[in-house]
């Protein structure tokens, strides 16, 4: 199983120049693609940084869920789907990433 270690934006565009990545990468492999990267792309993480951040495995059941103590911000998302227990309930599986009901990521990209 390969393992990702998690990127700020500050840090992603130090270690590339200045080239922002298309995702952010995290420890249980899931890809977040919830920043914009390009001007007029939309930031999914507007009007949903209280909702709960899940995570579902390949049949569409939940096999994570976590309600924010503060609003999300994008490094969080990202810290948070590299916990330990994200990393354990997604095993090397096929998962899907959602802030509320809007998808944000997955190991399939």
């Amino acid at each position: 199983m390969a393992y990702f270690r998690a990127l700020s934006q500050d840090q992603a565009q130090e270690e590339t120049g200045g080239h922002v990545p298309a995702y952010s990468s995290t420890e249980c492999g899931i890809a977040v693609i919830a920043r914009p990267i390009r001007h007029g792309e939309p930031d999914l993480l507007i009007g949903r940084e209280n909702e709960a951040l899940s995570v579902k495995g390949p049949t569409g059941d939940v096999v994570y869920s976590v309600s924010p103590s503060a609003p999300w911000t994008h490094d969080s998302i990202v810290q948070a789907l590299s916990h330990a227990d994200v990393v354990r309930a997604v095993n090397g599986d096929v998962a899907d990433a959602y802030l509320g009901d809007v998808w944000i990521g997955s190991t399939e990209l």
